[in-house]
């Protein structure tokens, strides 16, 4: 038996002829296919969990984020003194004590009693950014940074990642032949990224549409608006550590200055 899509790519077994269709310099605005934006999320880590018979051993479901487990350990970068059990006062301050404060809620209860209560990020009503460490939306996004990272290095640790038995294999190379197929996941692991080669775009930093039309149409853009393992440690560095973000709102201010001047000209 064999599966294929109309581009012959091969996807199963009995590898049929390719045709030599779309030539790989051709730029995506001059793609015949239809485009395809991918959305993806949690279900699609899980599947892929389940898949390798995982799921028991590495616990990142929605309900398993707040509190980490005590066996879910801080995994320390380079010149870093911290660690220990990830979930502590100390690494996450404000992050504790709003967890206190709502009677140790776990899981969807915990994000519930945050978004209806606790604006996490006020700057955003005044149409600012902000990257201040001392806030509860920074702390909320590095905890998961890390708590990702030490998910991801358990992952490995069970060996490569083992695609081959998977639901998702197909469709994903199906996707992949037949449109001009971009991913959006708000998956902060590296699965996707490890399934077939994907070129990563900052939600912030990315550039402009007509840029990424000027790309080969073999590209296909990854991007992660939740936050990503792969982004730099400095914009999650528990505030413990007192590092502050510089190079990344310098890069910001760099990205929006240029953003406003093309759209002025």
């Amino acid at each position: 038996m064999s599966v294929s899509s109309i581009n012959n790519l091969f996807v199963f077994n009995d590898k049929p002829p390719r045709l030599p269709w779309p030539p790989l310099f051709l730029p995506r605005m001059r793609d015949p296919r239809p485009r395809c934006v991918l959305v993806i999320g949690d279900g699609f880590t899980q599947s892929f969990l389940q898949a390798t018979g995982v799921e028991k051993d590495i616990r990142c479901t929605t309900g398993d984020l707040i509190p980490a487990q005590q066996s879910v350990q801080y995994l320390p970068t380079e010149d870093d003194p911290l660690s220990g059990p990830l979930w502590d006062s100390e690494k996450w301050p404000l992050l504790h004590k709003f967890w206190r404060d709502h009677g140790e809620s776990v899981g969807w209860q915990f994000f519930r009693s945050l978004a209806s209560e606790l604006p996490i990020n006020p700057i955003v009503r005044k149409g600012g950014w902000t990257f201040s460490t001392p806030s509860l939306a920074y702390e909320l996004r590095a905890y998961l940074w890390h708590f990702f990272r030490g998910i991801h290095a358990a992952l490995l640790s069970k060996g490569p990642l083992d695609f081959s038995g998977w639901e998702w294999m197909i469709p994903l190379h199906i996707l992949k032949s037949e449109f001009v197929l971009d991913v959006v996941s708000f998956n902060y692991d590296l699965i996707i990224d490890r399934f077939f080669p994907l070129y990563p775009i900052d939600p912030i930093f990315n550039p402009l549409e007509d840029e990424l039309d000027r790309y080969p149409s073999s590209t296909t853009f990854l991007s992660k608006p939740h936050g990503s393992i792969y982004h730099n440690f400095y914009a999650s560095a528990p505030p413990a550590l007192n590092m502050h973000p510089n190079n990344w709102l310098q890069k910001f201010e760099m990205r929006s200055s240029l953003i406003r001047g093309r759209l002025a000209t």
